[in-house]
């Protein structure tokens, strides 16, 4: 308790003459006389007028050279206190102003004294460590494996402790884990995979939801007792820092945290409760094997699909090269030349279309459809002059005009669909394995 309260208290009646605090060490100097005067004994120390000085007990002693409680010292102020008013005859408002005064100060010394008392019964009472368990969750892993099978194939595999297995496999017929090799094995492309995993993953959380609370209890009196612990040795002078230079290098001195701090905090295990997002974690890491081995198995289809393409283009390319009578080695482009060059009206329709994706080179390619289109009839007269009109008159270049004009290739196109619907149909293939016209 703070012997500043008391001195403070008797300083409000002016009592100073009357009643005498002071600190006797030894009760051998003590007398009937100081006992009349009110002395006060701080056990074990002398008092030196520090306000900040905190004594652990504070008592007085009667006639008998023997200790009595604060409450009956402080019945002896109150005594003198009477005298006091008996003599100064003070008024009634200035009594109770004292008294008040005098009860508030009480007051205060009554919180420090409660709040020692329960300071030292704190540090009496102090729980042991309390153990952090771990959790199911936190041990379990995700990851791709192989079959060591003759024909090894890969699945998904979570990793999970043999006792939360055997928990589980009494739950579960349907969904097995190994309780030897401690895992479950998922298979790729199967729908029902992922909702298994999503089973035991629940499972699990679900049993680590009772150790978690028990951590957070756990946690929770662990910290109390640390800073209980640090508090007492704060309190009985252990210093928590010392004036040294921090590294060898450094210039100049300066204050650093000292070593047992932090070696007595990280004895009190703590635990911060993270089951959601380790949860989360292992769903993401299930999502993204899931979504790769289907990634792969998509292009792999892919690859066999074009390889299948390839081989069945191989095929028609060779059955039409020798319907057309050309040569193994010719390609797409050589049988397209072949096929167009058997109807007029094809070729002029194939080069105005040329034109019309490409004209940077002018009318090149209309010219040449013209060039080889032989005018027989008077329709194909006016096809001619409708189409060299444009070449010849038309002031600026767009090969648009030949999908806009009057006998434009679609038209010519429909006369040899008309004429030779099986070679308009060959053509069309071919088309369809030439990227660039």
């Amino acid at each position: 308790m703070y012997v500043y309260e008391l001195i403070k208290y008797l300083k409000q009646f002016e009592l100073d003459d009357e009643v005498k605090v002071s600190a006797i060490a030894d009760l051998s100097s003590f007398d009937e006389d100081d006992m009349e005067n009110g002395y006060a004994i701080i056990d074990g120390d002398i008092l030196d007028g520090n306000p900040d000085e905190e004594y652990p007990l504070l008592m007085v002693v009667d006639e008998n050279h023997k200790g009595c409680k604060l409450e009956d010292w402080i019945k002896v102020i109150f005594d003198v206190i009477k005298r006091k008013e008996k003599g100064e005859r003070m008024g009634q408002k200035e009594v109770d102003k004292q008294l008040k005064s005098a009860r508030d100060s009480i007051d205060r010394l009554e919180s420090i004294v409660n709040s020692t008392i329960d300071q030292i019964n704190s540090q009496n009472n102090l729980t042991p460590i309390q153990p952090i368990n771990p959790l199911f969750l936190n041990r379990c892993k995700v990851r791709d494996c192989e079959n060591s099978g003759w024909y090894g194939s890969h699945y998904i595999r979570l990793d999970v402790p043999k006792e939360c297995i055997k928990i589980l496999n009494k739950k579960h017929s349907d969904i097995r884990g190994d309780e030897v090799w401690e895992y479950y094995s998922f298979s790729y492309n199967s729908e029902k995979s992922k909702e298994n995993f999503i089973t035991i993953i629940n499972d699990i959380e679900e049993l680590d939801s009772v150790t978690d609370q028990e951590n957070v209890k756990a946690s929770q009196t662990n910290i109390h007792t640390r800073d209980v612990v640090m508090k007492m040795l704060h309190d009985i002078g252990i210093p928590t820092q010392k004036y040294e230079y921090k590294t060898s290098r450094s210039r100049n001195k300066e204050w650093v945290n000292c070593t047992w701090t932090y070696e007595i905090q990280s004895a009190f295990k703590t635990y911060s409760s993270d089951i959601a997002s380790t949860k989360k974690k292992l769903i993401e890491t299930f999502d993204k094997l899931y979504k790769i081995d289907q990634d792969k198995r998509k292009e792999e289809e892919n690859k066999k699909q074009q390889e299948l393409q390839r081989k069945e283009n191989e095929r028609l390319l060779a059955f039409m090269l020798s319907q057309y009578e050309l040569g193994i080695t010719a390609d797409w482009d050589d049988l397209q030349y072949a096929i167009i060059n058997k109807n007029k009206y094809l070729y002029l329709a194939h080069y105005l279309m040329m034109n019309r994706g490409d004209w940077n080179d002018g009318y090149s390619y209309a010219e040449t459809g013209l060039n080889g289109f032989i005018i027989e009839t008077e329709q194909e007269q006016e096809i001619y002059d409708c189409i060299n009109n444009i070449i010849t008159t038309y002031e600026d270049t767009d090969g648009r005009y030949f999908r806009d004009c009057l006998w434009n290739y679609d038209v010519l196109y429909g006369i040899v669909k008309e004429q030779n619907p099986a070679l308009y149909e060959d053509y069309q293939k071919v088309r369809e394995h030439i990227e660039d016209y």
